[in-house]
């Protein structure tokens, strides 16, 4: 059975179709992964869903099969994640009988997490090296999307290696 994996994930958008900026953390043992972005005309949930799925891309064979921990800061993240395969069953509606919001990015998340053959539970993120981490990576995304256009970069190993020296460390 593979080791879990760990994934944080932060967002930050400027009004509710506004510059929105993301970044995730992806940790299965000792390797680590990360990246940042962000886009124009986001809304809050909308850039906060982009950055799970760019977090699920990608996945390694390894860390296919493997359990995942997703932690956001995002209420609509973390509490709609557990709610993904009622509202699947429900024709994507939400138990009020509602359309779910954001539908497009929910089903490409519903994929993802089907295409890695692992059970994924959601959590919403609370203070520690990770939370800061993305959070920070969030908002250069956002700033400099800003000042330079859009953009989807790796974070550097040198910082993610920093990140995983301060975990062994606790």
């Amino acid at each position: 059975m593979p080791e879990p994996i760990l994934i944080w994930t932060a967002s930050l958008c400027t009004g509710n179709t506004g510059y929105g900026g993301w970044a995730w953390v992806r940790i299965q043992g000792g390797a680590i992964k990360g990246a940042a972005g962000g886009a124009k005309g986001m809304t809050p949930e909308r850039v906060a869903l982009t950055a799970v799925l760019e977090a699920l891309g990608g996945a390694d064979e390894a860390e296919k099969g493997a359990a995942l921990r997703i932690h956001s800061e995002n209420a609509v993240v973390a509490e709609g994640g557990p709610s993904l395969a009622a509202w699947k069953a429900a024709g994507w509606t939400t138990d009020k009988g509602e359309p779910v919001a954001d539908k497009d990015l929910w089903e490409k998340i519903d994929k993802a997490l089907i295409a890695r053959g692992g059970a994924a539970s959601f959590a919403r993120s609370k203070a520690g090296e990770e939370a800061t981490f993305v959070t920070a990576w969030a908002n250069f995304a956002h700033d400099t999307l800003k000042a330079r256009g859009p953009l989807n970069a790796t974070i550097p190993k040198t910082n993610l290696t920093k990140l995983m020296e301060k975990r062994r460390a606790v």
